[in-house]
């Protein structure tokens, strides 16, 4: 199969899931590798990169692409979610949703004057972030109004909606759920450098560059945002950084522009399985990632866990860098299964109607 060698991460261990399973694994789209097409005997399924697990519900991956929706939800069966609101920053979006009355009921006030007084109700620092962003894009932490009114203005270039919500204290964990079980879990933490009082800040981030084991994204992270956190304490990169002083690297902990993973399981504590699982099925997800913040660990009673966000299309890349790719093709192989095995006990053929001319 003369693919090429550019087929994205996820169409690659569903391509190695596949061939193990004796399914036929085809790109249609030669030039992007935006599409794969998978077949089992007479039947197939087309995979879309951003819409690639075949075995979730079209509307349920609408509704958790949508943060606000997903908050109501989850506040419906008791699941906490940070405080917040989302907010219309593109002003012809909203004027031009005003005329469905019914589409924005409840939320026509809510314009970018409305967002700087509910800041200030939820008390600075506040978060804010696309409410249908992906891959943490421009999601950040904001200490005023000021900053405040620079990160919208950033996410109506983009994003025709923006969510602002209070800071969440803990630890933010991933937790994986297929078919009603967990399946994995790990911690994330944004990469941060530590001064030693002796070395420079280039020469401590030349050193975290090579240990490469449990980072991942690092090649990516934001030269902006690390010469504003030196900036703000009157450092430069060539300067010596002092004992115990932190720069952190990333806004968040976001895979894609620098994370330290650690805590990986296979398996979480049964109390933190079942809530992981009541959420999947309130959302009526087959796969899904869920992004939580814990006061410490996955031990802590579910009570106290607060969900971020919820993806309908958990990519499996992270765990693939940590050296579980295995993993990863056991997962795609078991979610090929499904759809399949869903497609041969469901379908019916269709009776003939007799034809009806009015």
């Amino acid at each position: 199969m003369a693919d090429g060698d550019q087929i994205p991460p996820m169409f690659d261990m569903a391509k190695e899931a596949s061939e193990a399973l004796g399914y036929h694994f085809h790109l249609p789209d030669q030039e992007n590798h935006r599409i794969a097409r998978v077949s089992h005997g007479q039947k197939s399924v087309l995979l879309e990169y951003d819409r690639c697990y075949p075995i979730n519900n079209c509307s349920s991956v609408a509704i958790v692409d949508d943060k606000s929706l997903t908050s109501k939800v989850l506040s419906s069966i008791n699941v906490k979610t940070p405080r917040g609101s989302d907010f219309y920053v593109q002003q012809g979006f909203s004027e031009q949703l005003s005329h469905n009355f019914w589409k924005v009921k409840g939320y026509l006030l809510k314009q970018p004057a409305h967002a700087l007084e509910h800041a200030a109700k939820l008390g600075y620092p506040v978060f804010v972030k696309p409410n249908d962003g992906t891959f943490g894009n421009l999601a950040q932490t904001v200490a005023s109004p000021i900053e405040l009114t620079e990160a919208l203005r950033g996410i109506a270039q983009q994003y025709p909606t923006a969510r602002i919500e209070e800071v969440v204290q803990g630890y933010e964990h991933r937790i994986y759920v297929l078919n009603g079980r967990v399946v994995f879990s790990y911690r994330k933490r944004p990469l941060t450098v530590t001064g030693d009082g002796r070395q420079t800040f280039h020469a401590l981030l030349e050193a975290l560059h090579h240990e490469r084991s449990h980072i991942i994204g690092i090649a990516n992270v934001s030269e902006k945002f690390i010469n504003q956190q030196l900036a703000e304490q009157g450092l430069t990169r060539r300067s010596v950084l002092p004992k115990g002083a932190t720069i952190a690297l990333s806004p968040n902990a976001n895979p894609n522009e620098g994370t330290y993973i650690d805590d990986f399981r296979r398996e979480v504590p049964p109390a933190c399985s079942r809530w992981a699982t009541r959420i999947a099925e309130a959302l009526n997800l087959n796969a899904c990632g869920i992004d939580m913040f814990a006061p410490g660990t996955l031990n802590d009673h579910p009570n106290t866990f607060t969900v971020i966000e919820v993806n309908g299309n958990p990519l499996l890349t992270t765990i693939e860098k940590l050296g579980y790719r295995q993993l990863a093709v056991e997962i795609w192989q078991e979610v090929l299964q499904t759809y399949f095995q869903d497609r041969l006990t469901k379908t019916r053929p269709l009776r003939r109607q007799r034809r009806i001319c009015w």
